[in-house]
């Protein structure tokens, strides 16, 4: 299985077709020019799915500079839904949810699609497929989902999708991070009387860009004044609902 794993699904340097530039990215004047073939995978978040949009009918779906045909993200599936032609897989990553489609055919029944399936649910999964609209209902279709069996690899995939965000709108630099939040990559919480389980939940976000093998409890303690058990239950419970995910190891954490 790890070697379906090796350049995530068929894509490496943000997602795009390079020819010639890095990420696949010409610039005019030091402004990112998207430059993409319908069939590169692009890695995204489940709200960057959510907010795109499409200019005409039927047309390709864009946010930020970036034509989202073939996508591919992590999260978790939270429900499975059998219907008569496949089942639908409804999948979380802290930043939204959206349906993936699974269809049957002559060779696999529904049945076991549903065994298949049910295993994994609670657990994450790297998803890949095509971005579709029906009912003004986005969902991905001709989908791959596999097991993720690293948790590095939900790492790499969110910092993935942040490199190619930032590119798409011509930021290269490290410490540009934030331009990201404000441009549609993030779900905001501005709530100025956070509880203690929000309170930590925005200084793990604030902190994630900064320290990117994950914001420790040690250092949640110390800086919002918790003890260290309840800085750990708190941030078990964030990571039980999605809202927060595990670093290098089982103390720190990382927010996309």
């Amino acid at each position: 299985m790890s070697s379906d794993y090796g350049n995530y699904g068929g894509y490496t340097d943000g997602g795009f077709n390079t020819d010639g530039n890095a990420g696949g990215f010409s610039t005019d004047n030091g402004i990112a020019e998207k430059h993409q073939s319908r069939t590169s995978l692009t890695p995204v978040t489940i709200k960057q799915i959510n907010d795109a949009e499409q200019d005409v009918p039927d047309g390709d779906f864009k946010i930020n500079q970036i034509e989202l045909n073939m996508v591919s993200f992590v999260g978790i599936i939270r429900r499975i839904d059998d219907q008569t032609s496949g089942i639908v897989l409804k999948v979380e990553d802290g930043t939204g949810t959206i349906d993936v489609k699974k269809w049957t055919d002559a060779t696999t029944s529904t049945t076991e699609e549903l065994e298949k399936y049910n295993k994994e649910l609670g657990k994450y999964v790297f998803v890949s497929g095509a971005l579709k609209s029906f009912n003004n209902r986005k969902t991905v279709q001709n989908s791959v989902v596999y097991p993720i069996v690293d948790h590095n690899q939900v790492l790499y995939h969110h910092l993935s999708a942040i490199e190619t965000h930032l590119k798409a709108q011509g930021i290269t630099t490290a410490n540009s991070v934030k331009s990201s939040q404000a441009t549609g990559l993030f779900v905001t919480d501005n709530d100025a009387h956070a509880s203690p389980v929000d309170a930590i939940y925005n200084f793990v976000k604030e902190n994630s860009a900064s320290m990117p093998t994950g914001v420790t409890e040690p250092f949640i303690s110390q800086k919002l004044g918790f003890t260290t058990a309840d800085a750990h239950k708190f941030c078990q419970e964030l990571v039980e609902s999605g809202r927060i995910y595990q670093g290098t190891d089982e103390s720190s954490y990382f927010c996309v």
